[in-house]
């Protein structure tokens, strides 16, 4: 059963992949750990293109 989640996990990440930066929420003006989404545009990516991204800028 863990392996179909995990699987399922890394089909969204990879068909949804989504670079954007989402600010930390607020409550009381102060941040929360934690993130809503709202007010930050999402653009889908071409999968190859990011990890390729993500390998040649890696530490």
């Amino acid at each position: 059963h863990a392996s179909h989640c995990f699987d399922y996990l890394r089909q969204a990440i990879m068909c949804s992949g989504d670079m954007a930066l989402e600010k930390a929420a607020l409550k009381d003006q102060k941040p929360v750990r934690s993130v809503n989404g709202w007010g930050v545009t999402h653009q889908c990516r071409d999968w190859d293109a990011m990890f390729e991204w993500v390998e040649r800028h890696r530490t």
